[in-house]
């Protein structure tokens, strides 16, 4: 087979399945790379090589006897940091976790070892992935393969810069208010936030070890990977409920339907309430569905039905009320009063100060309210089999001082200054608020050679269909280039 390094995670199963390669060989070619590009990515935080080495052998042994460990046998992969991972360090990019060995693996890690992958290991965030930059002062700054003076994203930038390096296949990622789908676009790979509750979220450390569980809403778990068939495999792998996280009903993983592309009736806009994206995101958007017309496919132009200033409102209510619990009651007063002066005109952060001074009984008419707009985006969908949009309004910016607690530095929108978040977030939290599934598909590189992908939202529920919708735009694109300078023909 050709060299394992940017080959899918699904090719390599099939060729370690057939014999062409073995799993010790494709394991060497990841740790080599690794060796070699990440030192200057920072993207790979802690090392298990040869826990990994060993594994492979095995896989290795079991294979040359006929057995299967299930359908990642022998494949590598990377786990963001979040996820507690049995006798590896996990440390959420916290100094206070900068010691805490886990007992035991986080159920998303533990599937995909029962599949048979092979954790190569942890990959960099900011502090409790609370950025879209990675960055802490634990792990270091973490940059971008297509150009480290810039950030791969946040907060499951490591896994999106390895896997876009070919450092991994696969990085198991958690997507808060776009964490997985940013750093995907970022990096030009792919990546999945699949409907909130798909996945359970045992052992990934959204709160605190020992803390309750506060932030049952907004978290979701997924994949990022070298093609929308890996994440279809990983996804398979680590969605369904586990008996321990409550939230995660037995639905079962419906089959895609097998509708022709030119069947598909596919919404898109690059409007989100007024908001500024970049003229080369605006070019390939319109270009995209300038090519699906030419081959005879049903597209509009449609924007969701939903007040955007409202959902961005409600959405920041939920994510600060969520972490009141841990958060000591002079600090959620001196928050709810200072973030209306910091983020001046930015309804999330207006939001998130309201949500700092909640109540049980706001708690539960923001819920509420959240329903509201569930239902509304819910609707859109009986007009289009998928609404196709930006993730971010730039590409990836230049590297600046962490923004976790402060408005963070303007980003540059063609000449224009865009707030920090409304530049990051803005297009993504709208789908952590309604639940909705979203792929992330590369879709070209912009004038300065960075690459733009593009969120394809589907029903809630239907996530194999809208990962079969993704599937048939990623074919009909071809694969996105490999970043410069990252790949070295074997020798």
């Amino acid at each position: 087979m050709e060299h394992p390094i940017f080959t899918t995670a699904s090719r390599l199963a099939q060729a370690i399945h057939s014999g062409a390669i073995s799993s010790l060989d494709v394991v060497e070619a990841h740790l080599a790379q690794i060796a070699r590009y990440n030192p200057k990515l920072n993207a790979i935080v802690t090392l298990d090589a040869e826990r990994a080495r060993q594994q492979a052998r095995e896989a290795d042994a079991a294979r040359a006897r006929g057995e299967s460990w299930g359908p990642l046998h022998g494949v590598p992969f990377t786990a963001k940091d979040f996820y507690e991972t049995a006798g590896l360090r996990t440390t959420a990019g916290f100094k206070g976790l900068a010691n805490h060995i886990p007992a035991r693996d986080a159920t998303a890690v533990a599937r995909m070892r029962q599949a048979g992958a092979i954790l190569l290991g942890k990959t960099n965030m900011p502090v409790l992935g609370q950025d879209v930059q990675t960055n802490s002062p634990l792990l270091g700054i973490g940059n971008n393969p297509w150009d480290l003076g810039r950030t791969p994203g946040g907060s499951t930038g490591g896994g999106a810069a390895a896997v876009a390096a070919g450092l991994t296949p696969i990085e198991l990622g958690s997507d808060g208010n776009g964490s997985i789908r940013i750093p995907a676009h970022y990096c030009g790979v792919y990546g999945f936030k699949p409907t909130e509750y798909r996945v359970p979220g045992t052992g990934h450390i959204t709160d605190l070890p020992g803390k309750p569980h506060a932030f049952r809403h907004l978290v979701c778990f997924g994949p990022i990977a070298r093609s929308v068939d890996d994440l279809k495999l990983v996804f398979s792998v680590i969605a369904g409920p586990d008996g321990r996280d409550f939230l995660v009903p037995p639905v079962p993983l419906t089959p895609a339907s097998t509708k022709p592309l030119l069947n598909l009736r596919l919404a898109w806009t690059s409007d989100f309430g007024g908001l500024e994206v970049s003229a080369d995101t605006r070019r390939l958007l319109q270009q995209l569905f300038a090519d699906l017309g030419e081959r005879g496919c049903k597209t509009e132009e449609r924007t969701p039905p939903l007040d955007f200033d409202a959902a961005w409102r409600i959405g920041g209510a939920l994510t600060t009320a969520m972490a009141v619990p841990g958060v000591p009651v002079p600090l959620r007063w001196l928050g709810a009063a200072l973030y209306p002066l910091m983020f001046p005109n930015q309804p999330f952060h207006a939001g998130m100060a309201k949500g700092l001074r909640m109540g049980i009984s706001g708690y539960m008419k923001t819920l509420t309210e959240r329903e509201i707009f569930i239902a509304g985006m819910e609707g859109m969908f009986d007009h289009c089999d998928a609404l196709i949009c930006p993730v971010a309004a730039t590409p990836a910016f230049t590297h600046r001082r962490a923004a976790v607690t402060v408005p963070g530095k303007a980003i540059d929108v063609d000449g224009k200054k865009m707030p920090y978040w409304m530049a990051t977030v803005y297009h993504t939290s709208i789908f952590n608020l309604t639940g909705h599934p979203v792929v992330v598909i590369p879709l070209g590189l912009s004038e300065e050679g960075l690459p733009i992908g593009v969120q394809v939202v589907g029903r809630r529920w239907h996530d194999m269909e809208i990962l079969d919708i993704a599937g048939k735009l990623a074919e009909m694109l071809g694969p996105p280039p490999v970043p410069p300078g990252y790949y070295q023909e074997p020798k």
